[in-house]
């Protein structure tokens, strides 16, 4: 990132390093639990590397909330360069159908999730925030009890504050794949899931794994769980 802004003739540059996490597990079993019919998706950050026609491992991020944590300021070679370090939870529940519902079952869904992405966004910035200020990391430790807190009033299981969240690095990337109309997607990349799907209904192993090899170690078995594309 460094690298590639410097070649930018501008005098002043802003870096974004941002942390992206979903809700804390123990939390979003919670709340399937209670809510067993309310849909939980990951739409926020996506990755989009093979969908993308220069194909770079990058994340599409789509509407998502920043919390800024910290800015630092240096300046390199006659420039400021300033770094933010922000946080976002990838998790959603207001899909299109339910925005405009905030009463009854659904405020109570709603009020209930919310408390839990507060919880688990301000568990995130306590341990963040110590290489700025130990004053900030105690008040968003705070914040979090308090999310917790007010989460115990409304449930019957009793959670405790922890730290394990900012340190877990989940293995498993739920991408939401969209359409399942060929022409919605990028011709290559619906070209390689026919050959997808091609190979996998012959049992042509050889090409399984030769695509297999082409994509990102972590999104591998993803290609196991690809429905079919239907043509235009």
């Amino acid at each position: 990132m460094v690298e590639f802004a410097q070649r930018r003739p501008a005098k002043h540059q802003m870096y974004w390093r941002i942390h992206v996490h979903g809700l804390e597990p123990r939390l979003l079993r919670q709340y399937q639990q209670r809510f067993p019919e309310s849909v939980v998706s990951s739409i926020c950050a996506m990755p989009v590397g093979k969908i993308s026609m220069y194909g770079e491992k990058e994340i599409l991020l789509r509407g998502p909330m920043f919390h800024v944590v910290g800015m630092t300021t240096e300046i390199l070679q006659d420039k400021h360069i300033y770094h933010y370090e922000v946080v976002m939870l990838n998790v959603n529940r207001d899909h299109g159908t339910e925005l405009g519902i905030n009463e009854g079952a659904k405020k109570e869904q709603r009020d209930f999730f919310r408390s839990m992405v507060e919880a688990s966004r301000y568990e995130i910035c306590a341990v963040l925030a110590r290489r700025y200020s130990l004053e900030e990391s105690e008040a968003y430790t705070h914040l979090a009890k308090k999310a917790i807190s007010h989460i115990n009033l409304q449930s019957p299981v009793q959670n405790i504050y922890n730290e394990d969240l900012v340190k877990q690095q989940s293995h498993s990337r739920p991408t939401w794949h969209g359409s399942t109309t060929s022409t919605v997607f990028p011709q290559f990349h619906a070209e390689s899931r026919a050959k997808w799907q091609k190979a996998i209904a012959q049992s042509d192993w050889v090409t399984v794994q030769g695509i297999l090899a082409l994509e990102y170690d972590w999104k591998r078995s993803e290609w196991f769980n690809y429905f079919g594309l239907k043509g235009g």
